[in-house]
């Protein structure tokens, strides 16, 4: 009897706790984002899920969702951990990472915020933030990378010509927090989207796998009011010219982004209205095809030219050609003699005052014709046109990929033959003009690119389709006749 009551104990003793059946959790499978930081204290607790990630959305890949990518919008209490949880039936995996505090990101169209990275673990190390907030948190256990956003949440749009105008930050919250901007005037009817720190995307992978750092309207068309649902990479929203306030609100909640914003955009004041401008601008006179046809001064003639609108900027047009020495031309809002004008007296630094004399060339080549109805100057001089964006011009040391407007070594070199540069680095190629009365004009505003050998320009329509170019190529620019090289 001794002995068997001494075997039993031993057995008894033998039997430690991590033998024992652990307990499950009942919520659904995915990876959630769990701990003290988060209003989500464990897979156990009521709300548990409240921490379900989305499935991630690749902007690299036309918006389509990719397997092992997710994301989630999550307000975290400064110097508290949390973790991830990912749920496979009866079996589930922590997930942690060491995180370091990235330089300020300057990327193609990222926000320009520092960012804390690090490498997904299994049974990493539990991570936090320093500042309670709201982070944008996004994990692709493919690229076993983590990458968490603090979001400063914004407008960019018709309001600040697609700049950035943040909403003031809100009073902290774990579960739910409310942006709101009064007296938003919108000069200009147009469209915006939301966005934090002044982007678009982050890179998790180059070119290849981008997260949305905007929302826009989850269906309709571009342009179209504000819908009940805003997506992560949605279509532009619809804005008259009035004076608003504009509220967006986050609300803690389980799977698609989407589920978790609300916006509104009221009109609580009016403005005057504007001035009425003309929808175009025509370019008539002597222009010669040759010696023997001259289809000067015909308004049937295909050789009038029809400027192009400065975008957001109803007053003001602008255009690239070529003129013989001796040319002479006006203007008018119709292919007719309706409403002509030209100029009055010489001009002071290539800058005319209206009037109605015709503009005489003296000497030949191209030339950059901007008309601005407001002050009723224009400037007809030397074309200045430029290289931005991936394949520009980057000094030892920069980081900015090429986003420098107005910079010398982006500057393409005149001839009567048409105007060329070679491109720095490989990338998106992206150009465009300016001029001194172009006062307000953003470089994107006089935009324009080459497909298919032409010469396209983005005027008053939205972003221009990407062009791909490698380093050291040539570019040439032949306004006469409107076709673009690329070589």
């Amino acid at each position: 009897m001794f002995l068997g009551m001494t075997v039993l104990s031993f057995m008894l003793v033998g039997c430690k706790d991590d033998d024992k059946p652990q307990p499950v959790s009942y919520v659904e499978d995915g990876f959630y984002v769990v701990g003290a930081a988060t209003a989500v204290a464990d897979l156990f607790a009521d709300n548990a899920e409240l921490g379900l990630m989305a499935v991630g959305i690749n902007e690299a890949d036309d918006q389509k969702p990719r397997t092992g990518m997710y994301e989630k919008y999550v307000a975290l209490e400064g110097g508290k951990k949390f973790q991830f949880i990912q749920k496979a039936g009866a079996k589930e995996t922590i997930y942690g990472a060491a995180l370091t505090l990235s330089e300020t990101l300057s990327g193609d169209n990222e926000p320009a915020i520092r960012v804390h990275k690090g490498t997904l673990t299994e049974n990493g190390t539990s991570m936090e933030v320093p500042t309670s907030g709201l982070y944008h948190i996004i994990l692709d256990v493919n690229l076993d990378a983590v990458v968490i956003a603090p979001v400063e949440w914004g407008v960019r749009g018709a309001m600040n010509s697609w700049g950035f105008t943040a909403f003031p930050a809100p009073t902290f919250s774990k579960t739910t927090m409310t942006y709101t901007l009064t007296n938003v005037t919108v000069e200009l009817p147009g469209e915006f989207k939301f966005a934090y720190g002044s982007g678009w995307k982050i890179e998790l992978s180059g070119n290849d796998v981008k997260a949305n750092t905007n929302l826009g309207n989850d269906s309709g068309n571009d342009g179209g009011p504000l819908t009940a649902k805003l997506a992560p990479g949605g279509k532009n929203i619809g804005i008259a010219r009035a004076v608003y306030t504009i509220t967006l609100t986050w609300t803690l909640d389980k799977g698609a982004v989407k589920d978790g914003f609300a916006a509104t955009v009221t009109q609580t004041d009016e403005l005057e209205p504007l001035p009425e401008y003309p929808e175009n601008i025509y370019v008539i006179g002597s222009f010669a095809v040759s010696a023997e046809q001259d289809y000067g001064w015909d308004w049937n003639s295909e050789y009038v030219i029809a400027m192009t609108p400065v975008h957001s900027h109803p007053h003001a047009f602008w255009t690239i050609t070529y003129f013989d020495a001796g040319t002479e031309f006006k203007f008018a809002p119709v292919k007719s003699w309706n409403g002509d004008f030209g100029v009055s007296g010489e001009a002071e630094y290539d800058v005319y005052s209206k009037g109605g004399d015709n503009i005489v060339i003296d000497a030949f080549g191209y030339y950059l014709i901007y008309v601005d109805l407001d002050s009723d100057k224009f400037f007809v001089g030397e074309p200045r046109v430029y290289l931005m964006g991936d394949c520009a011009f980057i000094a030892e040391g920069e980081d900015e990929h090429g986003w420098h407007e107005g910079r010398a070594e982006n500057l393409f070199s005149n001839s009567h033959i048409g105007l060329y540069t070679h491109t720095y680095g490989a990338g998106n190629l992206r150009m465009y003009a300016t001029c001194p009365l172009a006062d307000g004009v953003d470089w994107w505003q006089m935009e324009f690119n080459i497909y298919d050998g032409k010469i396209v320009y983005r005027g008053n329509g939205g972003d221009q389709a990407a062009v791909p170019v490698g380093a050291g190529k040539l570019i040439t620019l032949e306004f006469k006749d409107g076709a673009g090289v690329i070589e």
